[in-house]
């Protein structure tokens, strides 16, 4: 089954490629060679993330292992051969009793049962449990260290972006990103490297992210009417490596090992760093350092060779986070103000058309905050909705992970072309208006959530458990084909916000700070992922101590209890709590989504996009004479 699962998977996404790769033949050379790098890259970092929290939970952090992912417990390793975590697990919170009980009883359940299907075996009791109460902490630990990298995944792309603006320019910064990078996904394969291995990816991810971006932007001059549909064709190269790779990672991992996963992950960085440098002679001076500066010497070494010894050395100084990570939370929302203080600093300091133009990107960068906050519950409590009250005809609630991604394919070519057409004849929306249309087309996706209730019935989910095993419970759903429609409403709104965005930072930003301020709106997205888990938290059932099916009585969703069981009431409870955070997500996405259409005209003024580009670059010298050193 999963043979098929990922042979369908990679001919879909190969097939929706098409139309994308037609549509470049209207845009620069260069862009090919973005595309390609952009999308290897995203391959190796979603083949590698698919793998990292059950690569903890079920093999690294745990003294009996899965061989295999996803198979038996038929390995045996020591946590404690890890460089690191001997220290690192004494600052990382442990699970309630409560919350170890509920996780633990239904693994020893499965475990005792094995999986003939399979091939795997049943195991003792005293087994079970040992395994058992190992994966529950280890899963719960995991979880921690889990938010920790992606939190500073979008932390780093600020100093990346500065990095690029002020000594290495952008090219030199990707090529100095994919290589530490690739480095940290092959040091990924040997476990008692892991924690390095995370902190290589999490700087080399902060020197490229940004800057990759950025030179799309500098491959079109100003008022370009391709430019936003460059943006949405970058951002099918994104989704395109971020399709594919979790099929093929997951299958090796499953198939031959972990390291085998890890190592796939790690040759996609590798054909992505070798697409951007014997490409870069396509980009011609795109992304040249800003001066002249890395010639100099200092004690006997240019500053260049001190830049890149600088960024290796930081290895141990983001270290320190792994020790202080708990104080992340309180760190993020000062920082990121300080950052839009730096900003708003550089713009009334600047001309009054980059001054009101920047005055634009932090009012959209707040819009984007509030866009990706609620997005993001596709992770979180979006999807423990799908588990718990969805009808999903047996399939398991991972696999609707994939609908966002797969809308993504078959829809941003059919969105790049709008643009551009729309470009064409003078009718294309501005910038600010498409924000507005993607919240709106978001909030209105929560509210088909929210009305999902109306449907709602009794009914049996399948809980998957341990080696593929399933529990079947009593549990209130609602018809499959409102999650579906949810997520098409979110995926249109993101192909009318997320790539218009990145769009907008090249624009917009003065050529000397863009690489910065696109770290900056990278930044905004560690922001939205911490209040994505703060909303989430919303749809914990509150201990009221009330009756089972009092909450859904309350909000309309029930008549009466009836006779219906207090499981069964229970589940009702939380579909009624899930409905109601959805709904009010819905509503406050509509509000804002009609604020920033009344602030549009104003915004759309400020952008100044008929004036000259009083910040732009130097013309560009033939391509074929810039040499290509790295």
């Amino acid at each position: 089954m999963w043979n098929v699962v990922t042979a369908v998977g990679i001919v879909v996404t190969l097939a929706t490629a098409i139309p994308v790769f037609m549509q470049m033949r209207n845009h620069p050379k260069g862009m090919h060679i973005l595309f390609f790098a952009e999308m290897w890259e995203r391959f190796s970092y979603y083949g590698m993330r698919g793998l990292l929290k059950l690569y903890m939970a079920n093999y690294l952090f745990v003294t009996i292992r899965q061989t295999y992912q996803g198979k038996a417990y038929d390995g045996t390793g020591d946590p404690a051969l890890v460089a690191g975590w001997s220290f690192i697990k004494q600052f990382l919170p442990n699970p309630s009793a409560a919350e170890l009980t509920e996780c633990i009883n239904p693994k020893v359940e499965a475990l005792m049962k094995g999986d003939a299907a399979n091939n795997i075996a049943a195991v003792g009791a005293d087994v079970a449990r040992n395994i058992a109460e190992q994966t529950c902490v280890a899963n719960a630990q995991g979880s921690v260290l889990y938010g920790w990298y992606t939190g500073l995944v979008y932390l780093t792309p600020l100093f990346g972006g500065i990095l690029a603006d002020r000594y290495l320019g952008q090219r030199k910064t990707v090529f100095l990103g994919g290589t530490l990078m690739a480095i940290g996904h092959f040091v990924m394969a040997f476990e008692n490297s892991f924690f390095l291995a995370l902190l290589l990816l999490i700087l080399g991810n902060g020197a490229f992210k940004p800057n990759i971006s950025t030179q799309v932007g500098n491959l079109y001059p100003p008022g370009d009417p391709r430019r936003d549909g460059a943006f949405t064709i970058f951002y099918m190269g994104i989704n395109l490596g971020a399709g594919v790779a979790p099929l093929l990672c997951g299958y090796l991992g499953e198939t031959y090992g972990w390291s085998y996963g890890f190592g796939l992950a790690g040759i996609g960085m590798l054909a992505g760093l070798l697409v951007f440098g014997f490409g870069a002679k396509q980009l011609g001076d795109n992304g040249d350092p800003p001066n002249d500066k890395l010639n100099h010497k200092v004690a006997g070494l240019s500053i260049e060779n001190w830049t890149y010894a600088g960024a290796f050395a930081s290895v141990a100084a983001f270290a320190l986070l792994v020790r202080y990570f708990e104080l992340m939370s309180y760190v993020l929302t000062p920082f990121s103000l300080l950052v839009v203080g730096i900003i708003f600093v550089a713009a009334i300091r600047d001309t009054k058309i980059v001054r009101e133009r920047l005055f634009v990107v932090l009012i959209l960068l707040f819009f984007s905050t509030l866009f990706w906050a609620f997005f993001e519950q596709a992770g979180s409590s979006l999807t423990l909705f799908t588990d718990t009250n969805v009808e999903r005809h047996g399939l398991p609630a991972s696999v609707f992970q994939s609908v966002n991604p797969a809308f993504i394919l078959l829809l941003a070519p059919v969105f790049s072309a709008l643009w551009v057409g729309l470009g064409r004849r003078h009718k294309e929306p501005s910038i600010p208006v498409k924000f507005a249309l993607g919240i709106a087309q978001l909030g209105v996706g929560f509210l088909v959530l929210a009305w999902s209730g109306a449907f709602a019935v009794d009914g049996e989910i399948s809980i998957s458990g341990e080696n593929g095993s399933e529990i079947t419970q009593a549990a209130a759903v609602v018809p499959l084909l409102f999650l579906i429609g949810g997520y098409l409403l979110h995926t249109t709104g993101e192909l009318c916000l997320s790539p218009i965005g990145l769009s907008m930072v090249t624009k917009l930003s003065p050529h000397k700070i863009t690489a910065m301020v696109m770290g900056g709106w990278f930044l905004s997205s560690a922001m939205a992922h911490h209040l994505a888990g703060l909303i989430a938290l919303l749809t914990s059932p509150p201990e009221t101590g009330a009756a089972a099916g009092t909450l859904a009585v309350e909000t309309g969703l029930l008549d009466a209890v009836g006779t219906r069981s207090p499981e069964l009431l229970t589940s009702y409870d939380n579909l009624a709590n899930y409905l109601t955070v959805f709904e009010q997500i819905g509503y406050v996405a509509l509000g804002a989504a009609v604020l920033c259409f009344a602030m549009a005209p104003l915004l759309t003024k400020w952008m100044h996009l008929d004036a000259p580009d009083t910040d732009a670059l130097p013309p560009k010298k033939p391509a074929e004479t810039q040499p290509q050193t790295f």
